[in-house]
């Protein structure tokens, strides 16, 4: 934990993964109920949230709720969301354990996995926008023979 309180600034793009064990079917009906109510306000608020997602495993009566954010600092905006503080306490009163974790980008899964060169984009983040280009592309133009009216069959080279 950072002792002295200060925010922590990581330009990455994070996942926060927390995980609802819970005693009963309804029990995870509450956690949904919540977590939608939640995201709503959570995209009001916070402006690098990038979305969020419950995985619900019926099974095991455990639902990981998975939120993107654009940077870690963004994350500090949960702590204005009103129905995120008050959620936070429902857990514990339910009997519901609970554990989270952040997960920040680790870089381009080709260059992680196969520790190929690659361009690393945080997928998290916006790509800027392509140059436009000034010419437009030679597939697109019509040869020479062609006019805008004839038709493709009857262009120079194609065969039908």
């Amino acid at each position: 934990m950072n002792s002295e309180y200060t925010k922590a600034r990581d330009p990455r793009g994070h996942i926060a993964l927390t995980r609802f064990e819970c005693r009963t079917v309804l029990n995870m009906v509450v956690v949904l109920l919540m977590h939608m109510r939640i995201k709503r306000e959570v995209r009001r608020v916070a402006g690098g949230f990038v979305g969020a997602a419950p995985v619900v495993l019926w099974k095991h009566r455990t639902i990981l709720s998975i939120t993107l954010w654009r940077t870690l600092e963004s994350m500090y905006a949960m702590g204005e969301v009103q129905s995120h503080i008050l959620a936070s306490r429902v857990p514990h009163k339910l009997g519901i354990r609970t554990t989270s974790g952040l997960f920040p980008y680790g870089g381009d899964w080709k260059n992680v996995l196969f520790e190929a060169t690659v361009t690393d984009v945080d997928p998290l983040h916006e790509r800027e926008p392509e140059p436009a280009a000034d010419a437009p592309d030679a597939t697109s133009t019509p040869d020479a023979t062609s006019t805008p009216d004839t038709p493709t069959s009857a262009r120079k080279g194609h065969t039908p």
